[in-house]
């Protein structure tokens, strides 16, 4: 069987599906490969005993007949024996594979939901299928992403352009905005399938722990500013500022560990996320601390 990782390779003189090309020492052959479809033939040659290799990605899926024709140098021709094999590029040919729920009325119900019937068809006899059941939650998380954006963009945290509306009232601009990062994120499972998932945790955690170190520091500094103020301060911090310095050392000892350690790398793109919060850990650890420390 010829599969799509091997569309255009038909080896001679190899054994499982493969063929040997044996004639006299006088004698050149001629190799033809068809589909069934003359337009499609293929012909290598002449030649002799030995291996070789030939391009049938032009041949459609389905068996592919190999004959032999033979010439010696007195003229005489003879034909070989032939061969077969079947070219298989595709999980499931024609017919294309399909699902359908066997719900009847177009619902499920109550008494249905634990045990819904659905009917696979038109997959190869040596193909697998998966299937996947959706509820559309996406829809909805582009709903509040959207919403959620279009929110900070009305108190300042957010592009000014994200609060614009068409004529329906609707922040068209917030939506195709969640919309495609939806998108982007569809293509990363697709690309990384069973990864997007720990990936976005790592990420959860390391903007997280950068938000921990950012009032870490701001801590350092406001502290400074209203002792220097004469600000009467109701609550202090405990050992300030070692214990604050302290924690400090041990956020950015987790941000460089993550950023490190293979366990948290997916294709490369975690030890971007770690080497992002690093870098911002960074830049806040010199951007705020109080000039006399």
């Amino acid at each position: 069987m010829l599969r799509a990782s091997e569309p255009c390779k038909f080896i001679f003189g190899i054994p499982s599906n493969r063929h040997s090309v044996v004639v006299d020492p006088d004698a050149v052959a001629m190799v033809r490969f068809s589909d069934g479809n003359p337009l499609h033939d293929v012909v290598r040659g002449p030649g002799g005993d030995g291996s070789s290799a030939v391009d049938l990605s032009g041949l459609t899926d389905g068996p592919i007949m190999a004959s032999i024709s033979v010439t010696d140098t007195a003229g005489n021709t003879a034909a070989g024996t032939g061969d077969t094999s079947t070219k298989d590029t595709t999980a499931d040919a024609s017919p294309t594979a399909s699902v359908t729920i066997n719900d009847g009325d177009g619902f499920i119900n109550a008494g249905e939901r634990s045990a819904v019937g659905f009917t696979i068809v038109g997959v190869d006899p040596d193909a697998v299928a998966m299937v996947r059941f959706s509820d559309g939650s996406m829809n909805a998380a582009i709903y509040t992403s959207s919403r959620m954006l279009f929110r900070l963009g009305t108190r300042n945290e957010a592009p000014q352009a994200v609060t614009k509306v068409n004529y329906a009232g609707v922040p068209a601009i917030a939506v195709f905005s969640s919309t495609f990062i939806g998108l982007v994120c569809c293509v990363i499972n697709y690309v990384f399938p069973g990864k997007v998932f720990g990936l976005l945790l790592s990420s959860t955690w390391s903007i997280a722990l950068l938000v921990y170190l950012v009032i870490a520091f701001s801590q350092l500094r406001l502290r400074h500013k209203l002792e220097a103020a004469g600000a009467e301060i109701p609550f202090k911090m405990w050992l300030f500022p070692w214990l604050t310095w302290f924690v400090i050392i041990i956020i950015l000892s987790v941000l460089a560990y993550m950023f490190f350690s293979p366990a948290y790398s997916t294709h490369g793109m975690g030890h971007g996320i770690g080497y992002c919060c690093l870098v911002m850990a960074l830049a806040f650890s010199l951007l705020s601390i109080p000039s006399h420390i």
